[in-house]
């Protein structure tokens, strides 16, 4: 067949037709991308949570917003259309602020509000069953590692910013700021509560000596009374332990202070 009558056959195939059939699989193609959008992005940052701060519960978490803020960062960088960091992404910015999980979403914006209401119908109308989204992570899970498309990863984010949101491993059990300073609250909650009589710690303006001292002293009388002989002894001895690293904490929360 000669160039003449190529082009003129090509000429006549009519592009203007209806695409029922190309526009079935697109249609295909939309909804397993939102599918997966609304399965593994939450997935994702439930992932970097539990890789960064897994000590962090849900309301705990809302009290770091410069570490939610690096969450979403991430995600956008990785996945939305318009960081356009890799092939991978996919899903417009807006789609995934959908998708956020509750712990995540934006609560600087006020309830009520247009953008908050569209939200909530757009994750209205998607929503998957938590069967459905199982068997989407299945199939995923199941398909071979040749499907990845290779890409360069992005930086890790460094040890200092994690520090500077306490969020870095310190000391030899590698736990984070915030874990180990948590401890350190609950663990000073508890010592007080037990010995005085489960109070709670005073509030300011409260004496400590007059209102939880003094009133509690026949208390801790009448414990320390209720142990053998050996049990004291060793108490005794732990209790010193302790109040000598409480006093050198303190001497060192003093010495911070003035750096």
């Amino acid at each position: 067949m000669s160039n003449t009558i190529q082009k003129q056959n090509e000429t006549e195939i009519n592009t203007n037709k209806p695409t029922k059939h190309y526009d079935e699989v697109a249609t295909n193609v939309r909804k397993l991308l939102a599918a997966s959008g609304q399965t593994f992005v939450p997935q994702l940052c439930d992932a970097l949570r539990q890789d960064w701060a897994p000590e962090l519960s849900d309301e705990k978490i809302k009290l770091f917003p410069k570490f939610q803020n690096i969450i979403r960062e991430k995600i956008y960088d990785e996945w939305s259309k318009e960081r356009g960091y890799s092939e991978d992404n996919v899903w417009k910015q807006s789609s995934i602020n959908v998708w956020f999980p509750p712990w995540l979403r934006n609560t600087n914006r006020q309830e009520g509000s247009m953008d908050v209401l569209k939200e909530a119908r757009n994750r209205k109308k998607i929503l998957l069953d938590e069967r459905e989204k199982q068997r989407l992570t299945q199939m995923a899970t199941n398909l071979p590692k040749t499907v990845i498309i290779p890409q360069t990863k992005p930086e890790p984010i460094s040890d200092e910013k994690l520090h500077d949101l306490g969020l870095g491993s310190y000391g030899d059990s590698h736990k984070t700021v915030n874990r180990i300073r948590n401890e350190i609250h609950e663990g000073i909650r508890l010592l007080f509560k037990a010995l005085c009589d489960d109070k709670d710690l005073p509030n300011d303006g409260e004496d400590l000596l007059v209102d939880y001292i003094k009133p509690t002293r026949e208390y801790r009388l009448g414990l320390a009374m209720e142990f053998d002989e050996a049990q004291r002894t060793n108490m005794h001895n732990k209790l010193h332990q302790v109040s000598e690293a409480i006093e050198d904490m303190i001497e060192q929360l003093d010495k911070a202070d003035k750096k």
